[in-house]
């Protein structure tokens, strides 16, 4: 058995999360956000505390200036759903490449690995994982 490194009494501090919704749809208002609210589940299940998600349209500047806000907030950990396939609007990751300072493809390779058995079209997606400041 490994001990843990932390003691017992020690109080560890809180990550925070915010979740993007991309689509022009549901930041529109014309569809229902069906991923945001999964992804604020699963963070929340983590032990992650992370407020009701944001919808930007498949816009590179919005996407980009909406990791931006969440990186200034000092928000932990950014996620966002949407835009990661090969539609001519899926625009995410030529908008969150640029902004990473340092890349994470076997995070991203591992997410994808996790999703290829509920997922038939998982290795269509292009996500990008990577820490910009402080934030992942």
């Amino acid at each position: 058995m490994i001990e843990s490194p932390v003691p017992e009494n020690t109080e560890i501090e809180k990550l925070h999360g915010r979740v993007i919704t991309v689509s022009d749809r549901v930041s529109a208002g014309e569809a229902e956000d069906r991923s945001g609210p999964l992804a604020v589940a699963l963070l929340t299940e983590f032990g992650v505390d992370t407020e009701p998600p944001t919808f930007v349209p498949d816009e590179q500047n919005e996407i980009a200036q909406a990791v931006r806000s969440a990186v200034a907030a000092g928000v932990d950990v950014v996620v966002l759903t949407g835009g990661t396939g090969i539609g001519p609007r899926d625009v995410t990751p030529e908008a969150v490449r640029p902004l990473l300072d340092k890349d994470l493809p076997g995070v991203a390779e591992a997410i994808r690995s996790a999703s290829r058995p509920q997922v038939a079209s998982a290795d269509l997606s292009r996500q990008v994982v990577g820490t910009v400041e402080r934030s992942l």
